[in-house]
């Protein structure tokens, strides 16, 4: 398996990073996860164009245009025989030139996990809204992983975090949506998260599909009380969920969460041009 490292082919096991970095030292670093299918990678354009915006807001300096990025990701994937996968593009502070690493791995979810829906906790922690970090994909994700594994260790597969204000915000690695009375309901960028690419696909998709989407801060019990809910990220797309915490939810119900995935899957997943 071979990596990308400034436009460079090598080998995975032998790649090297300077360990006084700042991207290795202090985690100075934003990125951004595709997914591939069928050979295409999906939301490109989207990705980099959000990568470049977080390079300028973090002080990482990207020499690359977005159509050396097209290339170098579609060389990878040559070079791996990748046609079903995840791409990762990672930008890092170096100590002289800053870095730019694109990477190939699979795509572990599977249908089962479609099928029965996820189990969701929440994390201990909450969402700073006032801090730039929290809207930027970056290289500080211990706080998000090590809520993500505690609850992993408790059976969820995914939790969610409430802001300083206990209203909801979003998934370690994903935005939550929830369905009252056939409208949508999602938390606003203002709460505290991450403009995820797929949350922006999903508002757009629901809006076409003339269901009624709410963009908004909305507090822990209505969440609960939801006839549906599902969670979204450029690798999942749309997950249903059948818990949180004690509260199950019959995704064999899921009405809307139904009509939303086979609309993505008309509108982008059969479409032949990426």
């Amino acid at each position: 398996m071979y990596i990308l490292v400034n436009g460079k082919a090598v080998k995975k096991n032998h790649a090297k990073v300077t360990i006084d970095s700042k991207g290795f030292q202090y985690g100075h670093s934003v990125f951004e996860t595709i997914k591939v299918d069928a050979g295409k990678i999906f939301f490109l354009e989207d990705h980099i164009e959000r990568l470049q915006q977080s390079c300028k807001k973090v002080g990482i300096e990207t020499q690359v245009s977005y159509g050396e990025l097209y290339d170098q990701c579609n060389t990878l994937l040559n070079i791996n025989r990748v046609t079903k996968g995840v791409l990762k593009i990672l930008c890092a502070k170096g100590d002289y030139v800053d870095n730019l690493i694109i990477s190939s791995r699979e795509n572990t979810y599977n249908k089962e996990e479609y099928d029965k829906g996820f189990k969701l906790g929440f994390a201990d922690e909450k969402r700073n809204p006032y801090s730039s970090l929290t809207y930027i994909k970056s290289g500080n994700y211990l706080e998000n992983w090590l809520a993500k594994e505690k609850g992993m260790k408790a059976g969820f597969k995914e939790v969610i975090f409430l802001n300083i204000h206990n209203k909801i915000a979003e998934g370690a690695i994903s935005n939550i949506f929830f369905v009252k009375n056939n409208i949508i309901y999602t938390p606003d960028i203002t709460c505290g998260i991450l403009p995820g690419i797929m949350r922006e696909k999903v508002i757009h998709l629901a809006r076409n599909s003339k269901l009624q989407t709410k963009v908004g801060c909305y507090n822990k019990n209505e969440l609960l009380s939801a006839d549906e809910v599902f969670i979204t990220n450029s690798l999942l797309e749309i997950m249903p969920v059948s818990q949180i915490e004690m509260q199950k939810y019959n995704t064999e119900n899921n009405i809307v969460t139904t009509k939303l995935r086979k609309a993505f899957k008309v509108t982008y997943l059969e479409q032949k041009e990426g």
